[in-house]
């Protein structure tokens, strides 16, 4: 920069702000003319940002053209005319050889000191403005031999530790009761569909489950068998009898294991609801989880309280379609006994068999709702009614009992066990329940109750450990401490702004991944470790256009949950009262964004409520712990600690009609 003289003008020019990107040094400044004392490029600030690249482009786009102005023509390209020999032309095109020519090597792998006329790139400068040497290729190929060599042996041999690794979670796969919805391989050790499932070690009981799977959704497996008559949800049709509205969906087998049911092999058949038209209503009012801890906190405060759970068998299947669907099946997922039984050899059309959907099968948008409101209409009469505001929390208008329903999992808390048997008498009606009176297991989470110290952990052992397991995530060498990385502040300034890199694209395969990793994550982070709710949520705004930088974000939360794959939270008997603590952080994000979150917890009663509390009130076990980037446009940190207190006002307000 050059001397500042006297203020002559409104506007001085700025300090520089060096910025290492790899081969290039950029110095960000208000200043338009290029510095002499300095051989970076000079740019300004609204030219440079986002453009980390840019000069490295450049310098190539330069290397290319040089090269290609000294290139000579290419002979595939002239006239015939002027061509020698055309036969042997023509020859050597029909054996595919390439014509041998004298031609420059590659334009990006050519080092920039041999091309003439092509400004070279700037070096990386360390903190003392001195560039750093760069290591030739027999130097970089030796440092990553000794890096290889240095590293343990099961992790220097991906096979070696893949095995190993798979081994041990094959083994120890019983405990992992968390994570519904998926099943591993015995051999691998990973998580595995239904056909690599069904031709494994144990592909006799995955295929046995399927054909009971099968007997179910049609009319069962025959008169002498265990299961002589099924659901009647779904019927064998041809496919001329498929109406002209009406376009067959496909079939998706989810297979999970599932050590704490009956049958751990589960095996269920889902439509594919993407293909299906309906245009009616499909919600469906469904508890979340906030009220779910909401119920457990109610269990714990009230004196002789307790919790159990009920489960409804086949509580989608038992409502009635106001228009029936249907589906498409192909024939390598029926067995033998199931074509022979039902006479399908005649409907087989293309590899495909046809059937007609009757009553609400698991996928369809519409099965839900309909289901929500069958079960609705018959408890009415006897008294169990859902409340007017909260989704998903029904009440007893005859007794204190109250449940929260999610899909077909009841969260009953009662004092008095005869009012639980009144609400058991009246399901078995209709459906077919089973009962779990310890209260251990809800909507995914452990549930370890102490009713003498009136307290409740909520857990999920074994989820870490198989989402490591399906992403094929390794231990980390050394333990990750924290969920993301560290942001230097700078010292001397107000503000702490945040700093913009940019990378490389991913490619599909791993931008998918990002988001699968985030998906399987962000209910472990609202349910348990609130911890990894800031990280999950500035990695999900970069997730549509994911970056190699991205990728290495999705490491390290991996490697932190690695770390610590047994979080619990607890929660104390209190008064039931609702405190929030609310806090922001002002520009903290990308594209000049800021974040606020909040704190909701359940402490003792205010002995004056028109009035603060003049002490801290006993801490709690979070209920809710909304993190989330601002969308508002902030000129101060003040207006964004509002805009937190606005937002967590928002939050609240269900949270206090609920305890209502």
């Amino acid at each position: 920069m050059p001397k500042p003289g006297p203020d002559t003008s409104a506007e001085q020019p700025a300090a520089p702000l060096r910025v290492l990107v790899p081969n290039t040094a950029v110095r960000f400044t208000t200043d338009t003319k290029p510095s002499k004392a300095d051989g970076a490029p000079a740019l300004t600030y609204a030219e440079a940002t986002g453009l980390a690249g840019t000069l490295r482009r450049k310098q190539q786009r330069n290397l290319k053209n040089a090269i290609t102005a000294a290139k000579p023509p290419t002979p595939l390209r002239q006239p015939a005319s002027k061509v020698a020999d055309n036969r042997q032309r023509k020859q050597q095109r029909k054996l595919k050889k390439p014509i041998t020519m004298a031609k420059p090597p590659t334009p990006l792998r050519q080092p920039a000191s041999k091309v003439t006329n092509v400004e070279t790139a700037s070096p990386i400068r360390t903190a003392a403005n001195q560039p750093i040497p760069q290591q030739s290729g027999k130097h970089r190929q030796r440092h990553r031999r000794q890096s290889h060599l240095a590293q343990p042996a099961e992790r220097r041999s991906p096979r070696i530790h893949k095995a190993s690794y798979a081994n041990s979670a094959a083994a120890e796969f019983f405990q992992y009761l968390a994570m519904h919805g998926t099943a591993m391989h015995p051999e691998t050790g990973m998580v595995a569909e239904y056909k690599a499932l069904s031709e494994s070690s144990d592909g006799l009981e995955w295929k046995a489950s399927n054909t009971e799977e099968i007997g179910r959704m049609f009319q069962g497996l025959g008169p002498n068998s265990t299961m002589p008559s099924g659901t009647e949800t779904c019927f064998f049709i041809d496919k001329h009898d498929i109406p002209k509205n009406k376009k067959p969906t496909y079939i998706r087998v989810v297979c999970a294991d599932r050590p704490e049911k009956t049958n751990p092999k589960r095996v269920r058949w889902t439509a594919g609801g993407d293909k299906i038209e309906y245009h009616g209503n499909v919600t469906c009012p469904t508890a979340d989880l906030t009220t779910a801890k909401l119920m457990f906190n109610s269990v714990i405060s009230t004196p002789g309280a307790k919790l159990m759970g009920i489960d409804l068998k086949d509580f989608y299947l038992c409502s009635k379609l106001d228009e029936y669907e249907y589906v498409r099946i192909p024939e390598h997922m029926l067995p033998d006994e199931i074509i022979e039984l039902y006479g399908l050899k005649d409907k087989i059309v293309n590899g495909f068999v046809y059937a007609e959907v009757r009553k609400g099968m698991y996928g369809l948008p519409q099965a839900g709702r309909l289901a929500n409101l069958q079960l609705q209409k018959f408890l009415e009469p006897h008294g169990y009614v859902p409340c007017p505001i909260t989704p998903g929390l029904w009440k007893d208008l005859h007794s204190d009992l109250q449940f929260t329903l999610v899909v077909d999992d009841f969260g009953v808390r009662y004092t008095k066990k005869s009012n639980v048997d009144r609400l058991l008498t009246t399901l078995q009606k209709e459906y077919k329940c089973s009962t779990d009176w310890t209260g251990g297991r809800y909507i995914g989470l452990s549930l370890d109750w102490d009713y003498v110290k009136r307290t409740v952990t909520l857990s999920m052992p074994g989820y870490i450990e198989r989402a490591l397991t399906r992403f094929e995530h390794p231990p980390p060498s050394k333990p990750e401490y924290s969920p993301h990385a560290w942001s230097a502040p700078t010292y001397g300034s107000r503000q702490q702004y945040v700093t913009t890199i940019t990378s490389e694209l991913l490619n599909a395969k791993d931008t998918k991944r990002v988001q699968e990793v985030l998906g399987t994550l962000l209910y472990y982070a609202r349910a348990i470790d609130c911890t990894l709710v800031p990280s999950i949520g500035t990695i999900a705004t970069e997730q549509s256009c994911a970056t190699k930088l991205t990728m290495v974000a999705i490491t390290k939360l991996l490697n932190h949950v690695a770390t610590y794959p047994d979080a619990s939270v607890t929660y104390h008997a209190s008064g039931m009262q609702l405190y929030v603590e609310s806090d922001a952080s002002y520009l903290s994000e990308t594209k000049a964004c800021s974040r606020f979150a909040g704190f909701h917890y359940l402490s003792d009663q205010l002995e004056d409520p028109t009035k603060p509390p003049i002490d801290q009130p006993p801490m709690n076990g979070a209920i809710n712990v909304p993190c989330k980037i601002l969308k508002e446009v902030l000129s101060s940190a003040s207006e964004a600690e509002m805009a937190g207190l606005y937002h967590n006002g928002k939050e609240a307000v269900p949270e206090h009609i609920t305890l209502k």
